[in-house]
């Protein structure tokens, strides 16, 4: 206990190279916990020269007599190679060892190792052994896995009901990813009884600690008035702050209430910015919603948008894109082109796309003429009450 108190400076003056000394003493007679402390002294170089070698033969020893803290170090040591050979299977001995000596962190640590296959074949089941009994022991890291593992069914049969008490232990223990799909499991009622009121106070939680995928959603029930008052002055701030983050979603959120001052003053141009970049990020409402607000101006990069939109399969922006196409808009004409967007709005149930479609392949626009199938997307759209076409047809 000498070194310890020489090396905190309890009761006398710090020394660390006098503490070294002790802890040396002590190991060189097997104590354990001294072989620890002198290790530990050896890795950092504090009070005596650093060599990684000389620790690593402490902690070796300090492991083999049941130290678990040597466990865990040497262990580590291993699997980087640092001061010993590398080698993550007998990294993987240390780790298993700790765990089943009570080390909680070892239980995650081996959880973990099982679960990606360092050292070792993946055996999911194994893995959730070890993350449950750390889980079970308080670690909260190992209280989030174990939930999204009950949750997926991954090396575990599915149950949402337990997986959402392992959540909500790591919810409250500060987890913020916990606390998410908590309110996640609470929204959609998944396992357990549907609850909008408490599952916006979990969204609420993980919000207001940065993370943006919380904010977006908190962001929709304050929207929506769901399980909290409506209040879209609210909603507008909790997007805005997802969407500076990434959150695609939120960018076209907040860029349509700009665009449309929607508890947030109107601003047509950061409603451009923000619908501009969900629509580069892949938002297919963004690009159709970014090509009406750039059609106003300027055409040529409108069309961009909408064929962008209309390749992600959005059906509005293929009959809009078609048309520019067909009549030159915005973009030199090209009536066959055309025609292809228009038959593919056609083909995902558009009435008047069949209508467009069927009037091109009669007259021969662009395309072959085909008054056979003409009068397929004719009759096809005058089935369902459109009325061109029933006159067409």
């Amino acid at each position: 206990r000498l070194g310890y108190k020489l090396d905190k400076g309890e009761g006398c003056a710090i020394d660390h190279e006098e503490a070294c000394r002790y802890f040396k003493m002590a190991a060189d007679k097997g104590d354990p916990e001294g072989m620890f402390a002198y290790a530990f002294k050896l890795e950092t170089g504090e009070g005596v020269d650093c060599d990684l070698e000389e620790a690593c033969h402490y902690y070796k020893r300090s492991a083999d007599q049941g130290f678990l803290d040597s466990m865990m170090s040497y262990g580590f040591k291993l699997d980087q190679g640092k001061g010993v050979h590398l080698d993550k299977r007998e990294a993987n001995y240390y780790f298993k060892m700790a765990a089943d000596n009570g080390c909680v962190v070892g239980m995650y640590t081996y959880g973990c190792r099982l679960e990606k296959g360092e050292g070792t074949n993946v055996n999911n089941e194994e893995a959730n052994y070890y993350y449950k009994m750390a889980a079970d022991n308080g670690h909260v890291e190992s209280m989030f896995i174990f939930g999204c593992h009950l949750r997926k069914g991954q090396g575990i049969k599915t149950n949402n009901n337990i997986a959402s008490h392992y959540f909500k232990m790591a919810a409250d223990k500060e987890h913020v990813k916990g606390m998410f799909d908590y309110g996640y499991i609470l929204k959609h009622g998944e396992g357990i009884e549907t609850n909008a009121r408490i599952a916006s106070r979990y969204y609420k939680k993980a919000a207001d600690k940065g993370f943006a995928k919380a904010n977006f959603n908190y962001g929709c029930m304050l929207y929506k008035g769901e399980g909290v008052d409506e209040d879209k002055e609210e909603a507008g701030k909790y997007f805005k702050f997802a969407a500076d983050k990434g959150n695609i979603k939120a960018m076209f959120n907040h860029g349509k209430m700009l665009y449309k001052g929607e508890g947030i003053e109107k601003n047509i141009k950061e409603a451009a910015h923000y619908m501009k970049l969900a629509a580069d990020n892949g938002h297919i409402k963004a690009m159709y919603k970014y090509g009406r607000m750039l059609e106003e101006g300027e055409g040529v990069s409108a069309n961009v948008y909408f064929k962008m939109a209309a390749l992600k399969g959005h059906v509005k922006s293929m009959i809009i894109f078609a048309y520019n196409l067909e009549n030159g808009i915005g973009i030199k004409q090209d009536k066959r082109e055309a025609a292809n967007y228009y038959k593919m709005a056609a083909d995902k149930g558009s009435l008047e796309a069949m209508f467009k479609y069927g009037r091109m392949l009669e007259q021969g626009e662009g395309i072959e003429m085909n008054k056979k199938e003409a009068s397929f997307y004719f009759r096809k759209a005058a089935n369902e009450g459109h009325l061109k076409s029933i006159f067409r047809y």
